[in-house]
């Protein structure tokens, strides 16, 4: 039986989103270089061709799992002329919502910045996708009278960037929920 339209996109969707979670999975343990598309077919069990039907290449891949994840984290932002107080408290929580729930997207994230070679590739679309997210926290922090809200708000995306580092260290054994309360309370 032929599918229709809508099964045949939630089909594709589903390969893509299965070729993502296993490639952040396969860079995270072997790292980018190391990581073949060939190694990423096999662990999602699907055919190589298959993986290269939907991704020209590791760094297509690469560059569309980071700009998705990148799209979650500024999620509450979009569609907002302006953050108001409630607004820029969700947004901190989502931020740690996303933290928890997305490691893998985070290490790999990590692992993006810290290597060079790969940054250089990247650092285009990393800054373009983050513009929106710094953007809005300029505008909160301006909006709330702060004398230097360019300053505050690469401040506080630094802090959560040292928040997720941490806890991607020890999520066992880190506090997330009282630094959560910790940088929400500092910023009423």
């Amino acid at each position: 039986m032929p599918r229709s339209k809508e099964q045949f996109e939630e089909v594709r969707n589903q390969k893509i989103d299965l070729i993502e979670t296993t490639a952040m999975k396969c860079f995270a343990k072997k790292g980018f270089h190391n990581t073949s598309i060939s190694d990423i077919a096999k662990e999602a069990g699907i055919s190589v061709g298959l993986t290269y039907n939907y991704f020209s290449s590791k760094e297509d891949l690469l560059k569309s799992i980071y700009i998705k994840g990148i799209h979650r984290v500024y999620t509450p932002l979009q569609g907002k002329a302006a953050l108001t107080t409630k607004s820029f408290k969700q947004f901190i929580e989502h931020i740690f919502r996303e933290i928890e729930t997305n490691v893998a997207f985070w290490k790999l994230y990590f692992i993006v910045i810290s290597q060079p070679e790969i940054l250089n590739q990247f650092q285009e679309y990393m800054v373009e996708a983050a513009t929106p997210i710094i953007t809005s926290v300029i505008r909160y922090f301006r909006s709330q009278g702060v004398a230097d809200p360019k300053t505050e708000a690469l401040f506080l995306l630094s802090t959560l960037d040292g928040v997720c580092i941490n806890y991607l260290i020890s999520e066992q054994h880190y506090p997330l929920k009282k630094i959560k309360q910790k940088i929400i309370k500092s910023y009423e």
